[in-house]
């Protein structure tokens, strides 16, 4: 079972319930803080450490500034600032994408979800793709 979000009560209903804790839109300071807490929680419970999934909005190659900008405030209505939008987006270069990855497998994410937020989207499967390939 996924159990999505980001706040505690997702984070309790993931480690009493869930194989995975999906959180959306996230930094890589929340996934690596979330872990901690999964950490904790799993242990109260008598359960092993669930994994984490994170999903990320993507946008990879030569996008247009004003597709980014609008994605940006669309964010907004998630609760984010648009500084934390901008700083969880993930857009620019193949290369780019590849450290954003490797950063949330740091963090703790076993595995990443990448939603496109362009309307070339079999493009951008094979950019995101690329950028899971080393070199």
């Amino acid at each position: 079972m996924l159990v999505g979000g980001g706040g505690g009560v997702a984070l309790r209903r993931a480690a009493r319930f869930g194989d995975h804790w999906y959180p959306a839109f996230v930094p890589f300071r929340a996934v690596s803080s979330g872990l901690a807490r999964l950490r904790e929680l799993a242990q109260e419970h008598g359960r092993p450490v669930c994994g984490v999934t994170v999903g990320v909005s993507v946008a990879l190659g030569d996008v247009p500034e004003s597709v980014v900008e609008h994605r940006v405030r669309s964010m907004t209505d998630y609760g984010l600032t648009e500084e934390q939008a901008r700083e969880v987006l993930v857009t620019g270069s193949v290369e780019r994408a590849r450290d954003h990855f490797g950063r949330l497998a740091e963090a703790g994410a076993d595995r990443v979800v990448a939603m496109p937020f362009t309307e070339d989207r079999f493009r951008q499967a094979e950019l995101v793709a690329r950028a899971t390939v080393a070199g």
